[in-house]
């Protein structure tokens, strides 16, 4: 198993929340194409609210989430 130091986690942080802020942003992009083919606004937060719990949700399940497939 390797070994995890706070250094590492330092390195790693950045790139991290660099990938979790475009995980976010694409489906909101996607939305926001929806949104001109049909007329119609989407609700922004409750799109990263529920893919905040999906994601915590695939997190306890050890599954993956479909973004990553």
């Amino acid at each position: 198993m390797p070994t995890v130091s706070f250094e590492l986690i330092g390195k790693l942080f950045q790139p991290a929340l660099t990938i979790a802020i475009l995980a976010e942003v694409e489906p909101l992009l996607y939305a926001v194409v929806a949104d001109g083919m049909i007329g119609k606004k989407h609700r922004s937060n409750t799109e990263l609210i529920a893919q905040g719990i999906a994601n915590i949700g695939f997190a306890i399940l050890k599954v993956s989430p479909p973004q990553a497939l």
